[in-house]
């Protein structure tokens, strides 16, 4: 039986015919005749033969697959999709039941993949994908993306030249409003683009073979009166062996241009996947993800000795070069003569798709095909039910489980190997575990669109990429003059500090400073000569480089040479054909970066010195972290808030901040802080004349100058920001700023609310003229502000409603949580929005290293924990940790989650659901540790020595509190705290009255570690109190029942006195680290 609604309506009066179609498609015989024929000719096709089957006019084919779940699913459908011989352009896939956040988890190589949401609070039956090949550029189409219970759908614009066609997936689930289903659909199709064709792939659940059911007319009806026709007309879905249903389908617009449609013979699940074919005029580059690697130098371990040698015997020049260039050049010649290589050797990176099939996995799944062919020849056998031989079925169904197994075993194999072989280089094995979580650079396809003009020449897509990111700064500077002539500022000059008295000495470097930030350097770092060649080298080029750094400081040059920066793009979102969804990435010389650091240890030893550095910037600088300056706003909040003001923090987005910098003003202002004479020189030298090129598709731009900006990638350039914008402060005094490099965060407090805005709109005012007259630029559409609150803050009753702040005429937007420096602030400081969102955050981490575990060696499962799990967790910890357990259980549940995930032992844990009753001890029983293993997480926390969310606050508080007073580092922060000044008791911290603030939490927690350390000075080294104070929480954690969880942090908030070190070896080692 198959479907064609259309075969009734060939030779018929369409006029008396009782069925609504439109006009447009009533007067088009000729697409009714080709629908007709393409459901006619609608085939089942066998995996290996569907290539030898596609017509020759193809160029665009389409799969539609409902996979029943990615994770147990989809990699037999990759190894089977390997078979088939032939590359789709579009592939749909429904239920897979992964989410937005987990689609990096199932990639297909040569294609990008576009993932819809799941429905909220649903684990099965949801969730829809388009997996789009490289060769064509996709976007999506976000009017035309759906999740609700009665309609999910996804849909991108794909393009390839001037072609373009609309690829969408639609999922309807069985337990929907088929009502609410048909009116959603209806009003998606009139969001669709305008002349624009169209291809539709879902599972409808209409079963199209039951034309006499009314819901099916209904969707029958719907979709030809939208000028749609559907290409499947066999059964595309069985259950219970013997139901068939058309439930799954393709529709289409463009019905002309259609060349085949069909059924792919596969029972991976309940669904059969089905397929259509187009002659759309976008041909498809099969090798479009090709990159062809030109490899010009070989660095193997012979040529690298023979290099040394050769330097080795060119020192006494080297010594004696007369300038920088020469030594350069001596170099370059060293490099050239001994590692490059006669004629660039040429590779490919071509991703091949499972690289871990075999060919016993190829002949087991055309076992499976034979199987499942024998049990469906059954089914016409008179012998037989209609269900067929139920032997050859349970064979077969075995046979596919079993397949299963064999796939994801070997899969996993694969991987395992290629991580063992790269022991000991951990670069290549997080190349590998990147590879499997799906992190990825995305590859640039020589298409864009500049102007409106499409442009395929790489030479010249090089040239427009520079253009473009050369041009960004201009452009904004541009605004600013505008701006000012409009209305004339005060110069920047009027914001500067007194000008400091004492004047910055550059002095010269020694052969073992420069051999130190050599091997300081970071192997496989984008450079212009290889990282690690420069350390087997460095013994040579250690005593010449500081010769050369020496000469270069006293003479106040740095080396044109050195200033050209190469420029990569990186794509970020978005149409993949427009200029500004890239990110430029700059890598600099390596004689550049070395001398950079030389320079940067005395600018910013200067700066230390002398106290310029304002202590409200936070970013860039030693000893300061975004803990900090999170735990220093939140204290200046809730002690205004406290005091019974109304708070409002302003959080302002600047817009390529470091880019636009004027190299004037900068000069200027370092000048102002004391970097004079030979040292202003140096830096007017290294920021003068600099220049950049765009390396992309192995074509390389012309060089154009950089005007505005520090250094892309250098160490340099953040500092210089810093002094930059370090007078931000003196355009207003009555609020508190809390930066955090080009973060700028603002809090207004007053007595009232009227008050606090009128004064909020002042400050804005004199920081936005502060923006101008330093041509940095704020983006209003990105900054907003939240309006702290808490039971003390008193009603102002005299307070409007339509109260707002701007910038210069701009209101900002108020919100009740914003992100700020990491972490999610809301106005009530309760941060359970931020606990909320990391909860999420943890299951995404969860659902990714369930995927990828088994593919890595058991040997590496604690550092993925560490790297993937918890570093989410413990950032900010110190500022939101401090919460009563309730607050912190759902973190606490996905710690335990992915704790079994990794360690547990799943086997053992399942066995126990084998019976109806859980057996448990008795009377005076003991059961060993490997029952509780399987009982509670508790003995896996600590067998594997993992610290839970209560204890990590603990940790963290330590630690911090321990560096703060030790280095008076940060002084904004370290003044918050007030010590004893009794003798011996130097390091006991005057608690506050009890609250919630961080000076209460953290001091009382230090007070009882530091009682029980005898740390009575700040002498230990941090490294030595980490590891007594882990010692003390994994000791402390151990104790008790083992399904019952004994916290360090809970000790303190009982009694300050309880955290006692009952073991010996703790007290030992407390008083080694104090002596």
């Amino acid at each position: 039986m198959i479907y064609n609604p259309f075969k009734e309506l060939i030779g018929l009066d369409t006029e008396s015919d009782d069925k609504f179609y439109s006009e447009d498609f009533l007067e088009s015989f000729d697409c009714i005749n080709q629908a007709s024929t393409i459901l006619e000719n609608c085939r089942s096709y066998k995996l290996k033969s569907i290539h030898e089957k596609v017509p020759n006019n193809t160029d665009f084919g389409t799969m539609f697959y409902n996979i029943d779940g990615n994770l147990s699913n989809f990699d037999s459908f990759s190894a089977e999709l390997s078979m088939q011989k032939f590359t789709y352009s579009a592939i749909a896939l429904a239920e897979t039941n992964v989410s937005q956040n987990k689609g990096d988890l199932y990639k297909l190589s040569n294609y990008s993949h576009f993932y819809n949401d799941k429905i909220p609070n649903k684990t099965k039956g949801t969730g829809v994908c388009l997996y789009i090949h490289c060769s064509f550029n996709a976007t999506i189409n976000d009017k035309l993306i759906s999740t609700t219970k009665n309609l999910e759908s996804l849909f991108v614009t794909v393009n390839k030249g001037n072609e373009k066609v609309n690829v969408g997936v639609v999922y309807r689930s069985p337990n929907g409003d088929s009502k609410e289903f048909l009116n959603e659909l209806t009003h998606l199709k009139s969001l669709f683009p305008k002349d624009t064709k169209s291809i539709i792939l879902g599972d409808y659940n209409f079963d199209l073979l039951k034309r006499t059911n009314s819901t099916t007319q209904k969707f029958e009806n719907l979709f030809l009166s939208l000028g749609f026709f559907p290409l499947i007309s066999l059964a595309t879905h069985s259950t219970n062996i013997q139901q068939h249903s058309c439930i799954d389908n393709i529709l289409t617009n463009d019905i002309e241009h259609v060349t085949m449609s069909g059924v792919i013979d596969d029972m991976n699940s309940h669904h059969k996947p089905i397929i259509a074919m187009f002659n759309l005029c976008m041909p498809m580059n099969k090798n479009s993800s090709d990159q062809k690697l030109l490899q010009h130098y070989s660095f193997s371990k012979k040529n690298v000795d023979t290099l040394i040698t050769d330097l080795q015997s060119k020192e006494d020049i080297l010594a004696n070069s007369t300038n920088f260039e020469t030594f350069f050049d001596i170099f370059t010649h060293a490099i050239d003569s001994n590692c490059k290589l006669e004629k660039p050797k040429v590779s490919k990176r071509n991703p091949i798709n499972n690289p871990w099939m075999t060919d016993g996995i190829s002949e087991a799944i055309s076992t499976k095909e034979e199987l499942y062919d024998d049990w469906i020849a059954s089914k016409k056998s008179k012998e037989f039910s209609p269900g067929g031989n139920i032997d050859l079925h349970i064979k077969f169904s075995n046979y596919r489980r079993c397949l299963k197994g064999v796939i994801k075993w070997q899969k996993n194999k694969y991987y395992c190997t290629k991580i063992t072989d790269h022991k000991g280089d951990s670069k290549k094995t997080w190349e590998v575990i990147n590879e499997l979580r799906g992190k990825c650079k995305k590859t640039i396809k020589p298409q864009f669109c500049v102007n409106g003009v499409r442009i395929t020449e790489r030479r010249l897509i090089a040239n427009k990429f520079n253009e473009y990111f050369a041009s960004i700064a201009s452009k904004l500077n541009e605004q600013v003059d505008g701006e000012m002539k409009i209305e004339p500022l005060p110069s920047f000059v009027e914001f500067l500090p007194k000008t400091n008295p004492n004047s910055m000495y550059l002095t010269d470097c020694t052969e073992g400073e420069i051999s130190h930030i050599i091997s300081e350097l970071q192997n496989g770092k984008a450079s212009d000569f290889p990282i690690s060649v420069i350390k087997k080298v460095s013994h040579i080029l250690s005593p010449v480089l500081s010769i050369q750094y020496n000469n270069l400081m006293s003479t106040g040059c740095f080396p044109a040479i050195l200033k050209i920066g190469k420029i990569s793009p990186i794509y970020k979102k978005d149409n993949e054909e427009q200029l500004q969804n890239y990110r430029p990435i700059s890598t600099l010389p390596i004689f550049g970066k070395i001398f950079e650091k030389v320079i940067y240890s005395r600018l910013y030893g200067f700066l230390s010195s002398q106290g310029i550095l304002h202590d409200s910037q936070f970013g860039f600088r030693k000893g300061h972290s975004t803990s900090h300056a999170l735990n220093y706003s939140v204290h200046h909040i809730q002690q205004s808030l406290k005091a019974g003001n109304h708070v409002l923090g302003i959080f302002i987005d600047l817009s390529k901040a470091f880019d636009t910098i004027d190299h004037s003003i900068l000069l200027k202002k370092l000048n102002t802080y004391g970097i004079r004479g030979r040292a202003h020189k140096l830096l007017e030298s290294y920021l003068s004349n600099r220049k950049q090129y765009v390396g992309v598709l192995n074509e390389t731009s012309d060089t154009l100058p950089v005007l505005f900006g520090v250094p892309q990638g250098s160490c340099l350039g953040p500092l210089l920001f810093l002094i930059y914008i370090n007078d931000l402060t003196n355009s207003e005094k009555n609020s508190k700023f809390v930066l955090f490099a080009d973060d700028t965060n603002i809090f207004i407090a007053a007595k009232s609310k009227n008050l606090a805005y009128k004064k909020a709109n002042e400050v804005l005012s004199s920081v936005h003229r502060y923006m101008l007259a330093n041509k940095l630029h704020i983006n209003t559409g990105k900054s907003c502000y939240l309006e702290f609150s808490n039971s003390r803050s008193n009603k102002d009753e005299g307070a409007t409603s339509d109260q707002e702040i701007n910038i210069n005429g701009v209101p900002l937007e108020r919100v009740h949580e914003t992100k700020f420096l990491g972490v999610t602030i809301d106005e009530d400081l309760n941060w359970n929005a931020h606990r909320g969102k990391l909860a999420k955050k943890l299951a995404t981490c969860c659902g990714m290293l369930n995927r990828i575990k088994d593919n890595i060696p058991t040997s590496l499962h604690k550092d993925l924990y560490h790297t993937l799990f918890e570093s989410y967790l413990a950032y900010g910890i110190t500022v939101w940790g401090g919460a009563s357990n309730k607050k912190l259980e759902p973190l606490f549940k996905a710690q335990k989650m992915c704790t079994r995930i990794m360690f547990g032992d799943k086997e053992a844990y399942l066995d126990k659901f084998k019976t109806s009753a859980r057996c448990r001890p008795y009377g005076e029983q003991i059961l060993g540790s490997e029952f509780y293993r399987k009982e509670h997480t508790k003995p896996l926390f600590n067998t594997h020595e993992i610290m839970n969310v209560h204890n990590l606050y603990f940790y963290h508080c330590i630690n911090d509190i321990f560096k703060v007073l030790k280095y008076r580092t940060p002084i904004s922060l370290y003044s918050l705290f007030e010590t004893s000044d009794r003798l011996g008791k130097e390091t006991l911290i005057l608690t506050p009255k009890p609250s919630d603030s961080y000076i209460y939490r953290a001091g009382t927690i230090w007070n009882t570690v530091r009682q029980n350390l005898m740390l009575t000075t700040f002498t230990c080294k941090p490294n030595h109190l980490k590891s007594s104070i882990k010692i003390t929480i994994a000791h402390t954690q151990k104790e008790g029942e083992p399904n019952n969880w004994n916290l360090a942090l809970n000790s303190v908030r009982q009694n300050s006195k309880t955290l006692k070190l009952t073991l010996p070896r703790l007290l030992k080692l407390a008083k080694a680290i104090v002596s």
